[in-house]
């Protein structure tokens, strides 16, 4: 999430999502038909309509677990080719909800080993800003926020899907980096990222992501920023605009920046964001092979540049002469790991 490449040019949510449908690059979300993982978890949702809410939960939760559980022998089988910062982000917000929850997830998967090679390589620059951002996560059983909280200050945001962004990768990094390696606010960091008014898409998502960091690091020079009634706005206003996205059928351009907005949220505790169904939308998204990373079929020219990575053909693959031709997208797969562990965690709690 740190290093988000740059959106090619200034569009509203409904800009890009008319962008891609003129592309002919929309593919229909519709979990009974393109997620074999989804679809029986609906035939099954489906057959036990008279069942109790505890029963739905647990069905859920399940399913949550063995997406992380897929996502991570992605991890495992493609460690070598993963080399962006953002693959940490994933691994340890998942090691963060996993330590409250008896480290269940760690007895069968070296999270954090991977997360120390990750930042090893050369290729993130700063080996000790990787390791900052690697150790800031942690999380807790805290209260989640009441659901009246997002619903109530959302109301407020009527614009939703029409204001443009210009997202500017290289200024989040310098500020981040400002903040965690030095406790610097510069002016531009101040004036954008710690900007108290709501933005949209992917600025909106760092708004919080910074505020989330300052939070932890405890860095002097932010703390008069920070005020949890400004991340309450900053939630509010990710869930209209992931209800937005939702209700345009989750456009494969926006897929990406709707797993954003359940994870960060999600992670500051807003139950708001785990609604089944777009928790079961989410992993309808995934490979379903057991190399479980997040894929898109196609990639329309409007959509963020991420070079992606051709996933390996899992053993049984290899058995029967199966060759994959899936693209993974990293960023995609952390983001996504990321908001099914804080779901996870949250279901966890809610239903044991």
């Amino acid at each position: 999430m740190a290093k988000t490449p740059l959106l090619k040019d200034e569009r509203t949510l409904y800009e890009l999502y008319l962008a891609e449908k003129q592309e002919e690059c929309l593919r229909t979300s519709d979990i009974n038909s393109t997620s074999l993982q989804a679809a029986f978890a609906f035939v099954r949702w489906e057959n036990k309509t008279a069942s109790s809410p505890k029963y739905r939960c647990k069905l859920i939760k399940q399913l949550v677990i063995e997406s992380i559980q897929r996502s991570l022998k992605f991890y495992e089988s493609h460690l070598n080719e993963l080399i962006d910062l953002h693959s940490v982000f994933g691994l340890m917000m998942l090691k963060a909800v996993d330590d409250v929850h008896g480290q269940r997830i760690q007895k069968q998967f070296p999270i954090q080993k991977w997360a120390s090679q990750l930042c090893s390589k050369n290729s993130f620059g700063q080996k000790e800003f990787c390791t900052r951002v690697a150790n800031l996560w942690k999380s807790s059983r805290s209260n989640w926020k009441p659901f009246e909280v997002v619903y109530k200050l959302a109301k407020q945001f009527e614009n939703i899907g029409n204001e443009k962004e210009v997202f500017w990768g290289p200024v989040t990094v310098d500020c981040q980096e400002a903040l965690l390696l030095r406790c610097d606010v510069p002016y531009v960091c101040e004036r954008t990222l710690f900007d108290p008014v709501p933005r949209s898409q992917y600025h909106l998502t760092h708004q919080l992501l910074q505020r989330i960091f300052a939070e932890r690091f405890e860095c002097e020079a932010a703390s008069s920023l920070l005020d949890e009634k400004i991340n309450d706005q900053l939630c509010a206003k990710m869930y209209r605009e992931a209800d937005f996205v939702a209700k345009l059928n989750y456009p494969e351009i926006l897929r990406d920046l709707f797993t954003e907005y359940v994870a960060l949220c999600g992670f500051k505790r807003y139950p708001n964001f785990f609604r089944e169904d777009w928790l079961l939308n989410i992993i309808s998204w995934q490979s379903q092979s057991d190399y479980g990373c997040f894929i898109r079929e196609k990639e329309p020219k409007a959509t963020i540049v991420e070079p992606p990575i051709m996933r390996k053909p899992t053993p049984e693959e290899l058995k029967d002469g199966v060759n994959p031709d899936e693209a993974c997208l990293s960023h995609f797969t952390a983001t996504s790991l990321s908001a099914l562990a804080v779901g996870w965690g949250y279901f966890e709690e809610r239903c044991g």
